[in-house]
């Protein structure tokens, strides 16, 4: 077989995948959702206050004494604190009101 028919058998099996992919990528399949017939209901599984979270809400609270500013963890979860005052900085300014 020569290059030049090795060449066009190349050409013609990439075109034939090239044009198959495109037939399949323009064919839509259009679903719908079915009705519900009478008598069905549908019952919510849990109430929104029965939803609770899997790890707990932990942030900082932060606290102003004179100039000096102090953070401490805050467990939302549990309403409680999580270690003590960390010092933060300096040179707090308190805003005119």
């Amino acid at each position: 077989m020569t290059r030049k028919g090795v060449k066009q058998k190349i050409f013609v099996g990439v075109s034939a995948m090239a044009m198959s992919l495109m037939l399949v990528g323009s064919y839509n399949i259009v679903t719908y959702a079915n009705e519900l017939s009478e008598g069905y209901v549908v019952e919510a599984e849990n109430d929104a206050n029965d939803i609770t979270p899997h790890s707990a809400i932990i942030e900082y609270r932060y606290k102003v004494e004179g100039t000096k500013l102090y953070r401490r963890l805050y467990n939302y979860t549990e309403q409680c604190w999580v270690g003590d005052w960390e010092y933060v900085g300096e040179g707090y300014v308190k805003p005119d009101m």
